[in-house]
């Protein structure tokens, strides 16, 4: 789901993307707000964006109980998969994504085609 409201404990934030399990979804809503947290939280890199900012919202993600969390730089071509707060593996375009905690496995070069 894109562009949905996670309800954390401090605060609300909103990642560009989320993967959850199935889930019922109308895609007519104006606004999504989730308390259950997706399994990943994805956040794509806008030119004007600090990395530092994404990096402590990735901290909140997991303290609320996201598995996963992927930075995804598309000037770069590049995805951070961070599997908790202070491991992260860095996958380049022509690489194969695997995050362990989601359990996939995918080619990044599907992401930047």
């Amino acid at each position: 789901m894109s562009e949905i409201t996670l309800a954390l404990p401090d605060r609300e934030r909103v990642p560009d993307l989320g993967i959850y399990p199935k889930v019922h979804y109308n895609p007519s809503d104006e606004e999504i707000r989730m308390t259950e947290m997706p399994l990943c939280a994805i956040e794509i890199l806008s030119p004007k964006q600090a990395v530092f900012d994404l990096i402590i919202k990735s901290k909140e993600y997991f303290d609320a109980g996201v598995k996963s969390y992927w930075l995804v730089n598309p000037l770069l071509e590049n995805v951070h998969v961070f599997s908790d707060y202070e491991t992260r593996t860095y996958y380049g375009k022509n690489d194969i994504l695997g995050d362990e905690n989601l359990g996939i496995e995918f080619k990044t070069a599907d992401i930047f085609s």
